[in-house]
């Protein structure tokens, strides 16, 4: 939302028509050029609201007053940065092997940064067990900052579902996709 008050009525030179709102994104590759918005002018101070914005995204804008004689001056250029918000996709390439009767060794790929949405705070790995008698042991999660787990502590040769998401200071994102993996059966 941008919010921004009429110049000071010795500055106008005229009654004020509308605005011009030019803003432009600041990332590697993006474009520098403003883009341009025109609204009409309802009072004395502004509350404009640009959408469709990229989330936890640095944008530069400027405001200019318009009258019947043209535009005028732009104002300074304010920096601001969209909020941050929960990852928009799941890590990917989850892969779960069993290293022993009590240990599955898991591993994923992080998350592009366009996905991320914020700043990642860690991942978190679901999972829980698949019994004979068909019922869901406890789910249990697991929190790392590494793409990279080995549960331990499991039953032995028993059928694990697992799910791997990534959170950033607003909360979870999307879980992955659920595999299953069995651990090993005990030696004799």
């Amino acid at each position: 939302m941008l919010f921004f008050k009429a110049p000071k009525k010795h500055l106008q030179n005229g009654i004020i028509r509308g605005y011009q709102i030019g803003y432009r994104e600041y990332s590697a590759g993006g474009n520098f050029q403003f883009n341009i918005i025109s609204i009409d002018t309802t009072g004395d101070s502004e509350v404009y609201t640009l959408d469709n914005l990229k989330k936890f995204t640095q944008y530069g804008m400027v405001v200019q007053a318009c009258n019947r004689a043209g535009i005028g001056p732009s104002s300074q250029e304010i920096i601001t940065t969209t909020l941050e918000d929960v990852p928009s996709s799941p890590p990917e390439n989850v892969q779960a092997v069993a290293t022993s009767p009590e240990t599955i060794s898991i591993t994923w790929s992080t998350l592009a940064k366009d996905a991320l949405n914020g700043i990642l705070q860690g991942f978190r790995v679901i999972y829980w067990a698949n019994l004979l008698d068909g019922e869901l042991g406890e789910i249990k999660n697991i929190t790392t900052t590494q793409p990279s787990l080995e549960l331990d502590g499991l039953e032995k040769y028993t059928n694990y579902s697992i799910q791997v998401l990534a959170f950033t200071r607003a909360g979870d994102g999307v879980r992955s996709e659920q595999i299953f993996t069995r651990t090993k059966e005990d030696g004799f």
